[in-house]
């Protein structure tokens, strides 16, 4: 089972899974609910804990020690970047490729998502910032290599749209 967290570096077992994508399948899929205009999502983060030898049976934002998963770092960050914004726009940037941008609260931010074979990539500029996953600052080009990444302007939604196909 997937155990992260302190205990992964006291105890000798195998790490079983990758954090990053665990992050970016609760990421898009909450995004994928703001997209259908849900207003709200709660997360049941923890259930049945017996001991540190059995595994929870629904850990979300905990690892199974009780520490906070890198998930829960990465939905920080969404959460931060999303909150009061609410869904305007999708548009095909790439093969395989979307942009889901959100606007509110003086910014645009745009969510760029797609298949695990997606291609699209940005050049960095001036007119906005581009983010990973987990909210820190991605310089130059920035291709996808199928986990989301964000774009944050303060460009209103139609001229990031713009930016965004060139």
């Amino acid at each position: 089972y997937p155990f992260t967290g302190m205990m992964k570096h006291s105890m000798p077992w195998k790490q079983a899974n990758d954090p990053a994508k665990w992050a970016d399948m609760t990421c898009r899929y909450v995004i994928a609910h703001l997209k259908l205009k849900v207003k709200r999502i709660f997360l049941y983060s923890d259930h049945c804990y017996n001991h540190m030898m059995r595994p929870p049976s629904f850990p979300v934002l905990l690892g199974a020690d009780g520490y906070p998963h890198p998930v829960f770092s990465a939905f920080s960050n969404m959460a931060w970047l999303l909150e009061d914004r609410p869904f305007v726009k999708e548009l095909k940037v790439g093969k395989h490729v979307w942009a889901y941008i959100f606007a509110g609260r003086g910014k645009s931010v745009a969510v760029i998502t797609g298949w695990a074979d997606g291609e699209y990539s940005v050049q960095k500029n001036g007119k906005f910032k581009c983010l990973d996953l987990f909210g820190n600052r991605i310089n130059g080009k920035v291709s996808y290599k199928g986990k989301i990444f964000y774009v944050v302007s303060n460009l209103k939604v139609d001229q990031l749209a713009s930016e965004l196909k060139n």
